[in-house]
């Protein structure tokens, strides 16, 4: 098993790794998510597992139903959103890094900016999100993984 920090949700029947600098917005995402309907696994730490090429994830014991929001606290997710808001575990199918420090004129405007990241000697899909308080995060998130389920998310071939 490997620990890696970040927010793992489940999104339209899709694992979603948020990574990202502290104070990027995984939290606040994760918040939005859940107020949409998804579902959190963890927050802050995800213990990642690998069986054969696939990854799952879920939050250590400590953790487990928890979101930690700047400014709010720690939240209990089922008091605030219902059981459902919560999953056990997933596969984490996409790692999305959240980016707040971008140069937006350089920024690819008709591709997504996608690679690869290793966990746990997995080769996981990831995208690289530029975000700002302007931008609704959490629609991009859920047309993220609904691309991704798609499989359109990575016709565009853009690497940096």
């Amino acid at each position: 098993m490997e620990v890696t920090p970040g927010v793992l949700l489940h999104v339209h029947g899709v694992g979603l790794l948020l990574t990202g600098d502290s104070g990027s917005g995984k939290s606040d995402g994760a918040l939005a998510l859940l107020e949409r309907g998804h579902q959190l696994v963890a927050d802050d730490v995800v213990e990642v597992s690998r069986t054969g090429d696939r990854l799952r994830g879920r939050a250590p014991a400590r953790l487990k139903g928890l979101l930690e929001v700047r400014g709010v606290g720690i939240c209990p997710v089922a008091s605030l959103f219902g059981p459902k808001a919560l999953r056990a575990d997933t596969v984490v199918d996409l790692a999305v890094t959240l980016e707040t420090d971008v140069d937006w004129t350089n920024w690819p405007r008709l591709a997504p900016l996608h690679d690869t990241v290793p966990m746990a000697g997995v080769a996981v899909p990831r995208v690289r999100l530029p975000v700002s308080p302007a931008r609704p995060v959490a629609l991009l998130l859920e047309v993220i993984a609904r691309r991704h389920a798609a499989g359109t998310l990575s016709q565009e071939a853009s690497h940096e």
